[in-house]
């Protein structure tokens, strides 16, 4: 049992991709094509075809379409990450109204978003799910936003969301789709809910640093909205 019951959660704090909505196999390709042609913008001497190869490469071995020409081209990952979401499109994205009808039934809950991608996708992809009304302006963090500091290596973005919040880390919920994130954040004593979209979610072999598992972020909000019932 976590130290805290969910019905005492007074701030979320999300990831976006792949966890307030599921990927597809179509918006992974069109990922993969956004970050080959950033990388022919700043200078890789590739074809599109055979840079949609190396892309798919790299995601499949580390989770991240963009590695691969940052190592072997020198691109700077920074200017990589702000090049890729122009050519990326939020309307391909699954909607899904369940998530908007259990944001507005909790609207004493505080929610931030804190994503690997850029601020600006994060604000289209939250307006397209119909769920930016739900976040307050400064409380939607790209990766700029806290230093470049990625969730498995530093705690850096979950406690400058604390910190903007003004919310004790037992108050406050963590949803992420990856494990790694989970286990670095846990030790901010935050409580830590992994979102699983059907991938896999074996409540009876979680990992120890992982409190909750739910399906998807309605079923956070729903399990949610029960707990502060009872």
């Amino acid at each position: 049992m976590p130290k805290t019951a969910l019905r005492d959660i007074k701030t979320i704090i999300w990831d976006l991709d792949n966890t307030l909505y599921p990927y597809t196999e179509e918006q992974i390709e069109h990922w993969h094509e956004a970050t080959v042609r950033a990388a022919i913008d700043l200078g890789a001497p590739i074809t599109l075809e055979a840079g949609l190869h190396q892309a798919r490469q790299s995601f499949a071995e580390h989770n991240y379409s963009s590695k691969i020409f940052v190592d072997t081209y020198g691109l700077c990952p920074r200017k990589m990450h702000a090049g890729l979401h122009p050519y990326s499109n939020e309307k391909i994205l699954p909607v899904c109204m369940l998530t908007q009808e259990s944001f507005e039934a909790l609207p004493n809950v505080r929610h931030v978003v804190l994503t690997h991608a850029h601020r600006n996708w994060a604000e289209r992809v939250l307006r397209h799910l119909g769920l930016r009304d739900f976040f307050e302006d400064d409380l939607i963090m790209g990766l700029e936003d806290y230093g470049y500091e990625e969730k498995h290596a530093s705690n850096r973005g979950i406690l400058q969301s604390l910190d903007q919040t003004g919310c004790n880390p037992e108050h406050a919920l963590f949803a992420e789709d990856t494990l790694r994130n989970l286990e670095r954040a846990k030790a901010t004593g935050i409580q830590t809910a992994y979102v699983h979209h059907g991938v896999t979610g074996d409540n009876d072999n979680r990992p120890p640093f992982v409190d909750h598992v739910f399906l998807n972020a309605a079923d956070v909000m729903m399990t949610l909205s029960k707990q502060k019932q009872v």
